[in-house]
């Protein structure tokens, strides 16, 4: 086939404001094809500057009607120069490998706004036509930025990804398991002869990524390559067309979808729910059992007899106690520590006592969030292994069962953060979540906890 000829580069610079602040950033655009107004351009961003192997294969695929024209931006990590002249500080793994949605908010934000603004072309605002592409570091970098901005990137190209420990970047395996799976298209590729470092086997970890991936039911392929070593096609353009050809397949008709939802998701929600705004929120139930209730005060657990004389019944040097919340059974009673990324318990004894705390779950959660943990909590009617609990964070609701792991967590639309939940709606089968951005509901498989009049005997 006849080479591509050398296209028209624009290159430009950017210092992080809001997000990755203080870190300069240089990018060069290209653009493929022809758009207008009301065929507007697809968008492609690129880790580690602009990769002319992708560029020639979107040109090749666009000519053949197999991809749509496109905005291609560039971008290199970020770096700082020495005072002596000497040299730079390079930015790539805290730019590409932090699991953080710092970077990814700095693309989405400031950078691609910038550029749009340099160059006006008309984009696409659909998140189907928006694709995000590295290799390495920048590989696993593409699946973290479409992961914190799925209203932004749908398709995302990953060669040798880096999901390893170099900057918790191994966390997102586990949470592609416990997450919803997004509406994302995936090209994903290794090699047999991948780095084995302190930070982790690379073949390995694409190994497991790969199996989360089809565990989740996500839209993805994955190309294994023996003999060959790390990023082995980063500079192929046959490469790229096999990798473009299956990213853009059918983009014109059929929306991207996840295959299937995870077995798991099944015992706790219906799939096909989804979460709907509404206008109240319910009343948070009483924290009670017989004897009387539990309350947060001056973080500390308060609990106020039927005759209403208060006592404290744990004071544990919590970092940021928010709230408590009792099991279905009433015999636990779990914490809300918004500064500690972790569940606690008490054993409730029936004139409200509290036995000593012990940990429940330890909750997931990224570097540097000013709230690593949860700042409210409620529980469903469940018993024994089908009794659940649901925690607010900022990574989503995280939910916990009786074996003490978080088994799923679900995302608000938009990414909203839930700030409080609660049980309520027809049959208490709602769970409620209160955001910034309004309430949202989704009905779940078991209802709220029951009223302490309502328990069974």
């Amino acid at each position: 086939m006849k080479p591509i000829e050398p296209r028209t580069y624009w290159n430009g610079s950017l210092v992080g404001k809001d997000n990755c602040r203080g870190m300069p950033f240089s990018y060069s655009v290209t653009v493929i094809g022809e758009g207008d107004e009301a065929h507007p351009y697809s968008l492609i961003v690129n880790h580690d500057g602009m990769n002319t192997a992708l560029v020639e294969a979107q040109e090749r695929l666009y000519h053949e009607g197999k991809a749509p024209a496109a905005v291609v931006i560039g971008v290199s990590p970020a770096f700082h120069e020495k005072p002596d002249g000497s040299g730079s500080w390079e930015l790539r793994v805290v730019n590409y490998a932090r699991f953080d949605s710092d970077y990814s908010d700095f693309l989405v934000n400031e950078l691609i706004p910038h550029v749009l603004r340099e160059h006006p072309f008309p984009i696409s605002h659909d998140p189907d036509r928006h694709l995000v592409a590295g290799t390495s570091c920048g590989g696993v970098s593409s699946f973290m930025v479409a992961w914190f901005h799925p209203e932004f990137f749908h398709r995302i190209y990953m060669g040798s990804p880096a999901f390893c420990a170099m900057d918790k970047a191994d966390e997102l395996i586990a949470l592609i398991r416990k997450h919803e799976p997004l509406p994302f298209r995936i090209h994903m590729e290794y090699s047999e002869n991948e780095p084995d470092e302190y930070y982790g086997n690379i073949r390995t970890t694409d190994i497991n990524v790969e199996n989360a991936l089809a565990y989740s039911g996500y839209d993805y392929q994955c190309l294994y390559f023996p003999g060959e070593g790390h990023a082995s096609r980063y500079g192929s353009t046959d490469a790229f067309l096999t990798a473009l050809s299956f990213l853009w397949r059918d983009y014109e008709t059929v929306p991207l979808a996840p295959k299937h939802q995870p077995e798991r998701f099944g015992w706790v929600v219906d799939p096909d729910s989804v979460w709907e705004a509404c206008s109240d929120f319910p009343a948070k139930p009483v924290e009670e059992i017989a004897a009387g209730t539990y309350s947060v005060k001056d973080n500390r657990i308060l609990f106020t007899d039927r005759a209403g004389n208060e006592r404290i019944a744990a004071d544990d040097r919590y970092r940021d106690l928010r709230a408590v919340c009792l099991s279905s059974d009433r015999q636990r009673l779990f914490t809300a520590d918004a500064g500690t990324p972790a569940v606690y318990a008490y054993t409730v004894y029936p004139d409200g006592r509290l036995g000593p705390r012990y940990l429940f779950a330890t909750l997931h959660d990224k570097p540097l969030w000013e709230i690593p943990g949860a700042w409210s909590l409620c529980a469903d009617s469940g018993h024994g292994n089908d009794e659940r609990v649901y925690a607010a964070t900022e990574l989503g609701i995280q939910c916990m069962f009786a074996l003490c792991i978080v088994e799923v967590i679900f995302d608000l639309p938009s990414r909203a953060i839930p700030e409080e939940i609660a049980f309520g709606g027809e049959g208490d089968r709602y769970l409620y979540a209160k955001t910034k951005a309004g309430v949202f509901r989704r009905p779940m498989k078991n209802a709220g906890r029951r009223p302490l009049g309502a328990d069974p005997a």
